[in-house]
């Protein structure tokens, strides 16, 4: 089963100079067909989620990418822990933190949780992330 793609008035011409049809097939969204031709569409390679996973945590408030690491921001976890790979609590609302994944093959591995050295309720660190080549930048 196919589903027109209407463009609100706009169009797309194919090389002839005619209107091009453009359809989803339906219930798949893994190709787009452009006037029966089928062009792949993206793939998601992984499905990243926090060790330590909490409710409104904000997980991916920002997000970074450097080669093969990735740095997540989650401005509003609530863990009053120090450091690098703390155990987590829950003493200091929206006081925030980072992870950091990093993949090896195809296959995406939490690295690191980290937290500011001194985390205070509503410093929202992981705010703004960075990464580049091996090294990861945290904003509060």
């Amino acid at each position: 089963m196919s589903t027109p793609l209407f463009l609100n008035a706009g169009t797309i011409k194919n090389a002839d100079g005619r209107g091009a049809l453009l359809t989803f097939t339906a219930p798949s969204t893994t190709a787009v067909n452009v006037d029966g031709t089928q062009i792949p569409a993206a793939v998601v390679e992984a499905y990243l989620k926090a060790s330590n996973t909490g409710r409104s945590d904000q997980f991916g408030f920002s997000v970074a990418v450097s080669g093969d690491t990735i740095v997540v921001g989650a401005d509003s976890e609530d863990s009053g822990t120090t450091g690098v790979n703390s155990m987590p609590d829950e003493n200091a609302s929206s006081a925030g933190a980072a992870y950091v994944f990093v993949r090896s093959g195809t296959t995406w591995m939490q690295e690191a949780y980290l937290k500011a050295d001194n985390p205070v309720s509503r410093d929202d660190f992981g705010n703004s992330v960075g990464a580049s080549g091996d090294l990861s930048l945290i904003h509060i």
